[in-house]
Formats: structure tokens, C-alpha cells, sequence
């Protein structure tokens, strides 16, 4: 996946053994460093507004999703937020092994669910401001693995809906 913005919908399906895999392998975001917050691929969500149904993107065994920032651009700062589908739901009859690395869920209103059948979910270098819940977890029948799981204000700090809004650029998902 290239560096800079690109338009994902709703119910794309990672199959088993696929790697999505962004610019921000190496990069993890910073939400104090303007800059690197919006470095790397972004995702620009854009589907499934007003409902928690379904999901962007949902995750089959032993997939990847790596170096990704996730960004709803229509989201509004307003309370109650728009709701969306999670950005990313574990799916299948048991998910085994499913790993998310180096990710930042800009403003995402559900970022991970996981609430499915599955087992050994690792999660490492997460970034975001989720705006209903982060992670749900549930049903899980070996060990989760969370590492470097990071919640802070990541969205209302100023530049994203700018840089996106002025993305002349993006391509669709």
C-alpha cells in the first residue's frame, strides 16, 4: 500500500494468509509530533455511517495488518460522535493468529473487535483516539497478546481533518 491517502468502504474481507501492509512498518506514530501523525498510508473510511453493523475491514486467520493509519474523514467532533462498524473485526469461525502492528485509529468510533470466536490475537504498537471503544475482546481460547497499546487524543488536535480535507490525491480502496 503506498504512502498517502487512499478510500476504503465497508466489509472488505482480509483472507487468510493476505498482509496489508502501509508505510508505517518502521514509524510509529506520534500524537505530540504533528508531522508523524499523518505519515505513512492513511485510510480515509467513508462507509457505513450511522451504524456499529458489519465492519471495514474483517480480519480471517492468520492475516496481517501492519503500518496503517485509519482515519474517519465525515467523523464530526460533536456528542454524541457519527457512529461507524468497527475498522477492524476478527471474523470466521475461530480467527487464529491474527496480527495488528504499527497501527493509528485516527478517530475510529469502534477500532478492534475481537469479540468473535479466536485465538492468538497480537496486538503491538496501537495508537489512537478511539471515540466509543478501543479493543473489545472477548471468546478467546489461548493468549491475546497487547503490547504497546497507546489511548490518548490523537484526532482533535488540529491538523488531520485539515491535511486530509486538502488530499487532492487519494486513491479508492
Amino acid at each position: 500500500t503506498p504512502t498517502g491517502y487512499l478510500v476504503a468502504g465497508t466489509n472488505i474481507t482480509v483472507r487468510e494468509g493476505v498482509t496489508l501492509q502501509g508505510e508505517l512498518a518502521q514509524n510509529t506514530p506520534d500524537p505530540y509530533v504533528p508531522s508523524r501523525r499523518t505519515h505513512g498510508t492513511t485510510l480515509l473510511l467513508t462507509g457505513g455511517a450511522g451504524s456499529t453493523s458489519g465492519a471495514v475491514f474483517n480480519l480471517r486467520s492468520n492475516c496481517k495488518i501492519i503500518g496503517l493509519n485509519f482515519y474517519h474523514p465525515n467523523q464530526t467532533d460533536t456528542n454524541p460522535p457519527i457512529q461507524y462498524p468497527p475498522v477492524l473485526k476478527l471474523v470466521g469461525s475461530v480467527s487464529n493468529q491474527v496480527t495488528i502492528k504499527n497501527v493509528c485509529f485516527i478517530n475510529a468510533y469502534i477500532a478492534i473487535d475481537a469479540s468473535g470466536a479466536h485465538q492468538d490475537l497480537y496486538i503491538e504498537n496501537m495508537y489512537g483516539q478511539p471515540l466509543f471503544r478501543g479493543i473489545i475482546i472477548d471468546n478467546n481460547s489461548s493468549v491475546d497478546r497487547l503490547v504497546n497499546v497507546n489511548i490518548g487524543a490523537y484526532w482533535n488536535r488540529g491538523d488531520f481533518a485539515t491535511k486530509a480535507a486538502d488530499s487532492t490525491k487519494a486513491a479508492y480502496f
